[in-house]
């Protein structure tokens, strides 16, 4: 009797160790793809939480609308049909500005290329990293006519993705209501 094994059996031990590689090296793959995707989500998230921290802590702080509001070296001009408000949204809600609480000068958060940007004291900064697209930005004013005696606030409604990552979209809302007595 001879040793060694037949065609067979070695056909047999390739096939397993081949089922086995591949099984591993997929798993592997799959891997780094969750691991990629979770990272992805991450920054999203990341970013979105800290633009809409920052915009819903302005936003909170506003004041009322005069005809004229002088800051540091900012002159805030307001429609006179928006004198007593608190907030001016426009551009199919996808603007609004206020006034500031503390140094009189107006303020704006609005879309603009995929990305938040803020206008204040007359200076222009992006909010969200080039990184992310936002695909939606939308504010919603409730409660800041004069005399309804409803407290004003305002809704925000975001939607951002990684820029070319459609699957790492995520949607965001939240209300914020100002923190002066509306009176």
């Amino acid at each position: 009797m001879k040793k060694g094994f037949t065609l067979v059996e070695v056909l047999a031990g390739i096939f397993i160790f081949v089922l086995v590689v591949g099984t591993a090296t997929s798993l592997l793959i799959s891997a780094f793809s969750a691991q990629k995707r979770a990272l992805s989500i991450r920054e999203v998230i990341d970013g979105a939480s800290y633009v809409i921290d920052y915009m819903s802590r302005a936003i909170s702080m506003a004041k009322k609308m005069g005809i004229e509001i002088r800051g540091d070296s900012t002159i805030c001009q307001v429609p006179e049909a928006s004198i007593g408000k608190n907030y001016i949204v426009e551009n199919g809600n996808r603007k609004i500005t206020f006034r500031t609480y503390k140094l009189n000068e107006c303020q704006s958060f609005f879309l603009e290329g995929g990305r938040i940007k803020e206008t204040k004291a007359g200076q222009t900064n992006y909010l969200t990293p080039e990184s992310l697209e936002v695909t939606n930005l939308k504010f919603f004013v409730y409660g800041d006519n004069l005399p309804d005696e409803l407290q004003p606030k305002v809704t925000i409604f975001l939607e951002i993705q990684k820029k070319g990552e459609p699957q790492t979209k995520i949607s965001l809302q939240t209300t914020i209501t100002q923190k002066d007595l509306d009176f």
